[in-house]
């Protein structure tokens, strides 16, 4: 985290030749947040065991050292406070693979096609979506799309 932070530092210091980055409001040094503990209480979500055959899209494909580091890090993370919760993670391969589509209603009341099905990639009817209509409750208030999309 460390390097990430010293990283940061330079990804977003102020630009003398740059007037856009004049007025921005940023710490003078990241690291300086760097918490010892910052891990304590922290709920880390990993592939279950790489015996699983169910993980073999995570593990399976790994040479011994790269296993072997994994299974160190992970232990790290325990050490330090977290909790790992070990969960059979599906990925979209296992739906369908990458471009899978897949049939909605079209309930959109303004659309000429309104309560007709409609095709479309997985990754918008899930992903894409669900954040989509959280930055839209965040940003719209105050306007009539503010109300939580049906």
């Amino acid at each position: 985290m460390r390097d990430a932070a010293i990283l940061l530092n330079a990804l977003a210091a102020r630009d003398p030749r740059d007037p856009a980055t004049t007025h921005l409001q940023r710490p003078d040094d990241y690291t300086r947040f760097l918490d010892a503990d910052g891990l304590k209480g922290a709920r880390i979500g990993v592939p279950s065991d790489p015996a699983d055959p169910g993980n073999d899209v995570y593990y399976g494909k790994l040479p011994p050292r790269s296993a072997q580091v994994m299974k160190e890090v992970i232990a790290l993370l325990e050490a330090q406070g977290a909790t790992v919760i070990r969960a059979n993670i599906p990925t979209e391969g296992w739906i369908g693979g990458p471009g899978t589509e897949m049939a909605i209603l079209n309930r959109n009341p303004e659309s000429k096609t309104h309560n007709e099905p409609a095709r479309r990639p997985i990754v918008f009817v899930y992903e894409l979506k669900h954040d989509l209509n959280a930055y839209l409750r965040d940003w719209l208030t105050g306007t009539r799309f503010a109300r939580s999309p049906t």
